[in-house]
């Protein structure tokens, strides 16, 4: 019965995933559709300003690959904020040193949060941010130049990243559309963000249970209050 069962779970999964995957690679396959969820053609005027989080735990080997890259945008104004954690020097003074060598565009800003994860670093960095517009990247993302002239637009503001929330750009566009915004993801194929993936069949494993567990929580229902003199179930 047991095994059935686990049978059952598996194959659901697995067209669960199947119908994602085919999502994710044919969201864009049609040319009116394309059409509509494009960047528009940007008229060459900078109106906004931009902070860009960067948030950055152990990863000395990348840090710097992403920056100098990042530093090669076109747009006109631009901080890039480097967020390293309080207990990782390695990262940190490779931090210190690009903002040293470029000041009129990185600084860092230290998380000193006990419990170290991504959504309470940007809410560290979020009070340092100079910017109109707030954007996030990964410290091994690979940023075109023109990314941020086409996305030189209005960011709408939410209070910020829930602290518990693992998914904090599921949640973020969950909140949005809450509050009434209309919230849309934009693709244009020569601009993409090339990112790192992992590289065992375990991470991969890992990464999208995770982000699966961290979805469910930020698109479900609120989670209770705490009973007084109880620590918060983590989501």
């Amino acid at each position: 019965m047991l095994s059935a069962v686990l049978v059952a779970a598996s194959c659901v999964l697995l067209v669960a995933a199947t119908l994602q995957l085919w999502w994710m690679m044919h969201a864009w396959r049609t040319p009116e559709t394309l059409r509509r969820t494009t960047f528009r053609e940007p008229d060459g005027a900078h109106r906004h300003s931009f902070s860009l989080l960067v948030p950055a735990r152990h990863e000395e080997r990348v840090l710097g690959h992403t920056v100098e890259q990042m530093l090669r945008c076109e747009h006109t104004a631009f901080e890039i904020v480097l967020i390293v954690g309080h207990d990782d020097p390695g990262t940190a003074a490779i931090a210190h040193r690009l903002a040293e060598e470029h000041p009129a565009r990185v600084r860092v800003v230290t998380d000193t949060h006990p419990v170290k994860n991504k959504p309470r670093a940007m809410n560290t960095a979020l009070p340092h941010c100079r910017g109109d517009i707030v954007g996030v990247f990964d410290a091994e993302d690979v940023v075109h130049p023109e990314l941020l002239t086409h996305v030189d637009a209005a960011f709408r503001a939410t209070g910020g990243w829930d602290g518990d929330c693992l998914a904090e750009d599921c949640d973020l566009g969950v909140r949005l559309s809450g509050n009434g915004a209309r919230t849309v993801v934009a693709y244009e194929a020569g601009l993409v963000t090339r990112e790192e993936t992992p590289d065992s069949l375990g991470g991969l494993f890992r990464q999208r249970t995770r982000w699966n567990r961290c979805t469910r929580a930020a698109t479900g229902p609120p989670a209770p209050s705490p009973t007084p003199g109880r620590s918060p179930r983590s989501r």
